[in-house]
Formats: structure tokens, sequence, C-alpha cells
């Protein structure tokens, strides 16, 4: 059986950023945690709007260039 690294179909649209409808915050990576220092300035599953669109992408930004190196 092989093994596909998903991060082989990334894109820079992967790190896309969106703001929260509900409480104005912007959205962290769909299923990522966020850094401590980062946590509370950021919309996550505790808001109910986190689920609703638009949707962020799952990579942080910045990371898709740093897979390359």
């Amino acid at each position: 059986m092989s093994f596909t690294d998903p991060r082989t179909s990334c894109t820079e649209a992967c790190e896309s950023r969106a703001n929260c409808a509900v409480c104005g915050r912007r959205k962290k990576p769909i299923g990522r945690s966020a850094p401590l220092e980062m946590a509370n300035g950021l919309c996550d599953d505790d808001c109910a709007g986190y689920r609703l669109g638009p949707r962020p992408g799952h990579l942080w930004p910045g990371e898709f260039n740093e897979e390359d190196e």
C-alpha cells in the first residue's frame, strides 16, 4: 500500500484567511491548534460562527512556502 502525502496537493489557497461573521475575529486554520500566544485572538470551534462560511484554509499563513524549503 502506498502513502500519498496530502500536502503535495496544497496550493497557496490552502493558506486562505477568513473572518468570522459572528465574532468578527480571524478564523484559525481548519483542524489546527493555535499557538498559545495567538489562541485568544482567533475564532475557533468554541464560536458558533467557526463552522459557517467563509471557511479558512488548513495551513497557517506562510506555511505553504515553508514546505518547499
